[in-house]
């Protein structure tokens, strides 16, 4: 069954890292593991939006998702992580490895429809763990953009907003706001 807004029991255990529940019911109960919700978003979006990296895993190598799904936003895995609702630093950057190892950095690049790179939505969510990352070069333990990567993540959305505006609208702290200016954000 499906919930209104075409959620399943599927989407809710990726979303709450029910790793156990995912195979059941994809294996047992025939669900598909890309099945969108009403506006697309898939199993694999929510366990990132989730944090929870054995749930991103699982989905992705035993059960062959897509990670370059998006949904009717253009939102892609990229930005469902730096939306994610976890604090849990060290899993958050696992999941983004996992999705850098996968995909590549340019996964961290790409817009959305409305101009928003994964840096906005980290901003708008003050996903500080994430926007660090994004920031970090590869031998630091980060995402490694290019210059030119970091410089096109900062770009205004189609708004007109940074990220660092949008990270100050959203109540941010002016000190993390002025590191993020640093880097043209």
């Amino acid at each position: 069954m499906r919930q209104r807004d075409g959620k399943t029991s599927l989407h809710h255990a990726a979303r709450n890292g029910h790793v156990d529940c995912i195979n059941y019911l994809v294996a047992e109960e025939g669900h598909v593991a890309d099945e969108p919700s009403g506006d697309g978003a898939t199993p694999f979006h929510l366990a990132c939006f989730g944090g929870h990296c054995d749930a991103v895993v699982a989905l992705m190598q035993m059960h062959n998702c897509n990670f370059a799904a998006t949904n009717e936003w253009g939102c892609h895995a990229g930005h469902w992580i730096a939306m994610t609702k976890s604090e849990w630093t060290a899993e958050v950057q696992n999941i983004c490895h996992f999705l850098l190892e996968k995909a590549g950095t340019n996964l961290f690049v790409e817009q959305q429809n409305q101009g928003h790179a994964p840096l906005h939505k980290a901003a708008q969510r003050q996903n500080r763990h994430v926007i660090e990352w994004l920031s970090q070069s590869q031998e630091e333990g980060g995402a490694g953009l290019s210059e030119e990567q970091k410089q096109q993540v900062g770009l205004p959305d189609e708004g007109g907003h940074t990220p660092s505006q949008i990270w100050t609208s959203v109540a941010g702290d002016e000190q993390f706001v002025e590191w993020m200016r640093s880097f043209g954000w």
